[in-house]
């Protein structure tokens, strides 16, 4: 299995690109760290998703961008050829130590699905989601995801491609997952016995506020979001 890894960067976390590129360079991992061409960082390849993918209205790109944010690691698979047969996308507020991506990357080498993610959940286990509900919702769209640090195939990518348009004005959350069910893909959360340890969402709670640049309480085993504070540079460890 050929895994390739894409960080979406709108905000700028330069330390963290470059500590998770040296880290899969080292594991023979292509990596390739994005940003949005209304929110362009230094370093990083630009995405810029077509009009017709994007919702209708005056919300500023931005807004729209981060609204669609799944087909931004879509788009720069085809603009800049990237070839795998899974690709790792994570957003640029997610953090983790280099040994804690490679072993993301090896307790998940045996999973075949189109679909993982650290949060997902059907309309039946989380009927409170308003976005089951929201009139741009699909009549299809019955799972919701955590959309900062996922996996997904290349088929996926297609079927994403296939319904970008159809599904413009819903929120990725909703449509990531969900496309590829409808498309009887195969979706799972990463909650395995193995895996639990890697994951700690809620790091805000130490870092309060969006805007605050503050280090995270440390765990050096655990995957932080939203880690707001850009890592110092940190080795990659030796193959």
């Amino acid at each position: 299995m050929k895994i390739a890894v894409i960080m979406s960067d709108a905000a700028g976390y330069p330390n963290r690109a470059g500590m998770v590129g040296a880290t899969m360079k080292t594991a023979g991992i292509e990596f390739l760290r994005i940003s949005p061409a209304d929110q362009p960082q230094e370093g990083a390849a630009t995405v810029d998703l077509p009009a017709g993918w994007l919702p209708a209205g005056d919300q500023p790109l931005h807004w729209k961008h981060w609204y669609r944010n799944h087909l931004h690691y879509l788009d720069a698979v085809r603009r800049y050829g990237i070839k795998a047969d899974h690709y790792w996308c994570f957003e640029g507020d997610v953090s983790a130590s280099p040994l804690t991506w490679l072993r993301l990357i090896d307790t998940t080498a045996d999973m075949p699905h189109d679909g993982l993610w650290t949060r997902l959940y059907h309309a039946t286990e989380r009927p409170g989601i308003g976005w089951f509900t929201h009139p741009t919702t699909p009549p299809w769209g019955e799972w919701y995801c955590l959309g900062a640090l996922w996996r997904v195939s290349a088929r996926a990518l297609d079927w994403w491609e296939e319904t970008a348009a159809e599904t413009r004005e819903a929120f990725t959350e909703i449509v990531a997952p969900s496309v590829i069910a409808h498309r009887s893909g195969t979706i799972a959360r990463i909650n395995r016995r193995d895996h639990e340890p890697l994951y700690h969402c809620g790091t805000i709670l130490f870092n309060p506020g969006h805007t605050t640049r503050t280090p995270p309480v440390p765990h050096p085993g655990r995957f932080l979001h939203p880690c707001k504070f850009d890592d110092p540079l940190t080795p990659a460890p030796a193959p």
